[in-house]
């Protein structure tokens, strides 16, 4: 039973070198061009980090220059609601002293005619 078990490991031994004497170029081709994807790889990886980098940085700059030209427009928008509204009470404030004016006017123009009838 110990010659069965050296005459396997014998023949597993011998199929081993035979399949690196038929497949050992290749092999060794197999590695090479695995190890020159993986360094691609890497490279292209270091590459997209960075300008992903870059990117986040230039979105991060025009988010602040888009915030400070939304802030400047409702600031000048503020401003014009709050003009338009003091003369629009002004405007009302003439139009009611002229209403008032001409409302006195009729009023003391019946009374005389009440007191004069």
């Amino acid at each position: 039973m110990a010659n069965n078990n050296n005459g396997s490991s014998g023949m597993l031994g011998e199929i081993s070198t035979i399949r690196n004497i038929l497949m050992g170029d290749q092999m060794s081709q197999y590695e090479t061009r695995f190890a020159e994807m993986q360094t691609a790889m890497e490279a292209a990886q270091s590459s997209m980090e960075k300008e992903l980098r870059m990117t986040a940085g230039g979105t991060e700059e025009r988010l602040g220059k888009l915030e400070t030209d939304i802030n400047a427009r409702f600031d000048k928008l503020e401003k014009m609601l709050t003009d338009n509204i003091a003369q629009m009470n002004k405007r009302l404030d003439e139009v009611s002293s002229a209403d008032k004016q001409q409302l006195g006017q009729m009023l003391a123009a019946m009374g005389e005619k009440l007191m004069g009838k």
